[in-house]
């Protein structure tokens, strides 16, 4: 059955996760138009792919043989290139080949995504259409932070993309597909975290299986291995110098009234407890991804250790969220084969994701303007709508995991959303 066939096959049992499923898309699907009117007025950003530029230096230090990572007059390392040495070459590969590279790249990584969610559907038992696939196509361009990304030259949608196969290794892993499939599934989760370091927890479910950490372990290694031939040890310090600088984390965090489109501060509210919150998060994702009983938890802790990252995260933005895809995906195969599933949040919280940029600035406007009062304003940091996206993704994923863990039988049903189990 097609993807669609499906969603059309559940309007009487599940109608008002078909009606959500509906608006979502829809919202998703009219957002290009509504960019075009908002570029227009200068609200939107256009389409500069500023990270390009960093590239684009760095490549000639690199290749000129001066120091790649070299700190501003400020001391610190803003407006440089911030990414390990050994993805140079990659970005190198698009600038020379390409006269517009940062739309190249843009193109490239949404295919990528765009191919790779193809599979990871199939692998959950659905058919892909050829219609189907066009609207998936421009239901990724739709998708703000992917747009948003797209115009920065941003990474973020490929890493998606990469973790995206590493999902697929995982599912055919569990299917039984032998040996391969999982050490594939750790390779590229290795693959789609180490650009991004404040990605690793992605790595969730390589706790629970040898072989995908074994993949994953090998993946690293070679990638340090392939960086120490080609850059010399004093590009490496100049990154560790960079990773020390960590773009000046837990420093205070921007006002959301001082709004941008990359603007996502998620424990702004609890900034003084912040730290302690996500090392929680971090250590309590680790205990259920160790903790977990049996193959069925591999798939919720896949998610949960995705849907973690833009809250664990020292420092995260809009184009972030994106990789928070993988774990939607998941989480709605998995609710959707549920006897009392609830398809519902996920799908909540795609949707949050999708309008936190513009809804934030949509709160302090209407707190400003229709109020003509600030009365919101004091509440702008839990309003930010891709706070409570991330919220539900991580906690229906947490319980899901949790129902496989060795608790207590009153502590499951309390962690459960139903009494009669599936």
């Amino acid at each position: 059955m097609s993807a669609l066939g499906r969603l059309w096959a559940l309007r009487n049992e599940q109608p008002a996760f078909v009606s959500l499923a509906v608006l979502v898309m829809g919202a998703i699907a009219v957002y290009p138009l509504v960019d075009v009117v908002l570029r227009s007025a200068e609200i939107s950003t256009a389409f500069r792919y500023y990270d390009f530029g960093a590239y684009r230096i760095a490549i000639a230090d690199w290749q000129a043989g001066d120091p790649i990572y070299e700190p501003n007059e400020e001391g610190g390392f803003h407006g440089n290139y911030l990414y390990p040495p050994i993805a140079l070459p990659v970005f190198a590969a698009f600038l020379a080949a390409f006269e517009n590279p940062g739309a190249a790249w843009g193109v490239f990584s949404v295919l990528a995504l765009w191919v790779s969610l193809q599979i990871a559907i199939r692998e959950f038992g659905l058919s892909v259409h050829p219609l189907e696939r066009l609207l998936l196509l421009w239901l990724l361009v739709g998708f703000q932070p992917i747009l948003f990304g797209f115009k920065m030259g941003q990474v973020s949608t490929f890493l998606a993309a990469l973790l995206t196969l590493a999902l697929v290794g995982l599912i055919r892993d569990l299917k039984g597909h032998g040996r391969s499939a999982a050490i594939v599934s750790g390779v590229f989760t290795t693959l789609g975290s180490a650009v991004k370091l404040i990605y690793a927890p992605s790595g969730a479910h390589l706790l629970r299986s040898r072989r995908r950490f074994a993949g994953a372990m090998a993946a690293l290694f070679a990638l340090v291995g392939l960086s120490l031939l080609l850059f010399d040890p004093a590009t490496h310090r100049g990154y560790l110098d960079v990773l020390l600088w960590g773009k000046d984390w837990g420093t205070g965090s921007r006002s959301p009234h001082l709004w941008t489109p990359a603007y996502f501060r998620p424990l702004l509210a609890i900034e003084p407890v912040a730290l302690g919150v996500r090392a929680l998060l971090v250590l309590s994702t680790i205990w259920l991804a160790i903790g977990a009983d049996g193959p069925e938890a591999d798939l919720p802790t896949f998610a949960l250790g995705i849907a973690i990252v833009p809250l664990a995260a020292p420092r995260a933005y809009t184009f972030d969220l994106t990789i928070l895809l993988p774990a939607v995906v998941v989480l709605l195969a998995l609710e959707l084969d549920r006897n009392v599933g609830r398809p519902e949040i996920p799908l909540l919280g795609l949707l949050f994701l999708h309008v936190h940029a513009y809804g934030l600035v949509t709160f302090g406007q209407i707190s400003e303007s229709i109020l003509a009062s600030n009365a919101l304003r004091p509440l702008l940091p839990v309003l930010q709508p891709g706070l409570w996206g991330a919220v539900l993704l991580v906690g229906l994923a947490f319980v899901r995991v949790a129902e496989h863990t060795a608790v207590p039988q009153h502590a499951r049903r309390i962690t459960s959303f139903n009494s009669g189990g599936d």
